[in-house]
Order: structure tokens, then C-alpha cells, then sequence
């Protein structure tokens, strides 16, 4: 094995062992990726979903997630390009550990 080799192999059992050290909103956020792929959900480049399938993923009406975004209800970051609104897949994380955390 070359000093090359071995320095390469370092570098992935750090990387692997720093992952072992993710915050619980990290994980939440693989696993609604995770979702997204298993679903079929666009995902963007910058991690945002549309508006159906946001609501799909937190397990409400869309008008629901509407409402909240206009009224204050809920603090899940968002975007609107033209009438197209999407939401940060770690915003819909944020809200799916707040969740559990309540429950």
C-alpha cells in the first residue's frame, strides 16, 4: 500500500467518523431526502420542494401549508418564483423533529 493509499484511507475513516457525529437535525434532513427520492419528489439543487409535495411529506393539506406560510403559523422556510412556492427540505425537517419532540 502507497503513502498515497494510505492518506486516502485516512481521509474516509475521519470523514466517516465525523458522520457519526451529526446533529439530530442532520439525520432528519437525510432521512426526508430520503423520502423525497423513495417518493419521487423533485428536489432542487438548494434543497427546496414544491408546495404539494412539501405538504405531502409533513403529512398535511397543501392549503394547510398555505395557510400557516400566510398567517404565521409555521416557520418552515420558503420561496415564491412567480406562483410557484417551495419550501426548504431542512425547514420541513426542522418541523418534523419539532413534532416528534412534542408528541
Amino acid at each position: 500500500m502507497s503513502a498515497a493509499d494510505r492518506n486516502n484511507l485516512a481521509q474516509t475513516m475521519r470523514a466517516m467518523s465525523s458522520n457519526l457525529e451529526r446533529s439530530p437535525l442532520d439525520a432528519k434532513i437525510d432521512v426526508v431526502e430520503m423520502a423525497c427520492l423513495r417518493r419521487g419528489i423533485l428536489l432542487t439543487a438548494d434543497g427546496f420542494v414544491r408546495q404539494p409535495d412539501a405538504a405531502a411529506l409533513l403529512g398535511v393539506s397543501p392549503f394547510t401549508l398555505r395557510n400557516q406560510r400566510l398567517n404565521g403559523g409555521a416557520a418552515i422556510a420558503s420561496r415564491q418564483n412567480g406562483r410557484i412556492v417551495e419550501y426548504a427540505i431542512a425547514g420541513i425537517a426542522a418541523a418534523l423533529l419539532a413534532r416528534e419532540k412534542c408528541v
